[in-house]
């Protein structure tokens, strides 16, 4: 439902400015750009049904702060990925991160770590969700394309390989479509899109490991909002969480990745000598 809602969305703000015929152009021209987002998809997909099991298999401390590791998980396939080597300061910015978020669920005294088969599958979860975030930066950042196709692209590559994995399931019925529908629970998926059209602005503009920091500050909020709303007490493994986290933050303003120059194609270049010179005979008339 997110899905179809954020490609609406998608489709209304690039029709706003250009016209269907455009984007059907666009379509055409970028065959194999949508068949590239087809990985990001997927591995989105996957890893949502890896929670499941996951959750199932392991202890909530276990799983919780495994999961964590995806900080690390995101600098390792950014470097791969943009062939870009984090600075001292960055790494040691996603450790604490990583370190941070642990804290919160973590104890010494009820952790108890056993191998089984969650461990591997988290693992997997790990990778596909860091790979597919930076993937998707990547998409995003390398390929000139607009950037609403792009999301377009995205999204409804999602759509059909969700829509599948239902259909495979078996878990469609009118029940389940008839609740979607209901107003509670609409709110859910329109909350979603908003978070996941956000996101993907971040990452044009940004960059993932600054994504992985922003998100884990959320930690502060949900404390605050917990403790106002719910009268859920603010421990001392909460508070030290955020401490970090912000440290972490801290760590990473000193030493930022920089974003790369925007390159200017021949046709920009050749376009902007074509205008000087036209600004300049109508500065100096025969």
């Amino acid at each position: 439902m997110a899905e179809f809602i954020k490609t609406f969305v998608c489709l209304f703000i690039y029709t706003r400015e250009k016209t269907l015929d455009a984007l059907l152009q666009n379509v055409l021209q970028e065959k194999k750009l949508f068949l590239l987002y087809s990985i990001p998809s997927g591995m989105y997909a996957l890893y949502n049904i890896l929670s499941f099991y996951s959750i199932s298999l392991a202890d909530p401390t276990t799983y919780f702060v495994l999961l964590q590791s995806r900080s690390l998980a995101t600098g390792i396939i950014y470097q791969i990925l943009f062939k870009k080597q984090l600075s001292c300061l960055q790494w040691l910015s996603l450790v604490t991160l990583t370190v941070g978020t642990s804290m919160k669920q973590f104890s010494f005294s009820s952790f108890n770590f056993v191998f089984n088969e969650a461990i591997p599958l988290i693992l997997i979860q790990i990778v596909c969700a860091c790979f597919a975030g930076v993937y998707n930066e990547y998409l995003l950042k390398a390929r000139n394309a607009d950037f609403w196709v792009q999301n377009i692209f995205f999204y409804v590559n999602s759509i059909i390989i969700n829509g599948f994995i239902f259909i495979i399931q078996g878990n469609v019925n009118k029940t389940i479509l008839a609740n979607t529908f209901k107003l509670p629970a609409l709110i859910i998926p329109f909350n979603l899109a908003l978070i996941g059209i956000t996101t993907v602005m971040f990452l044009k503009h940004l960059n993932s490991i600054l994504k992985t920091i922003a998100a884990a500050s959320e930690l502060f909020f949900a404390a605050c909002l917990s403790y106002l709303f719910f009268g859920i007490p603010i421990e001392m493994g909460t508070i030290v969480s955020v401490v970090m986290i912000w440290l972490s933050l801290y760590i990473y303003a000193v030493n930022p990745i920089k974003q790369p120059e925007k390159q200017t194609s021949e046709d920009e270049v050749i376009e902007e000598k074509l205008d000087l010179l036209k600004s300049d005979k109508n500065s100096n008339p025969v």
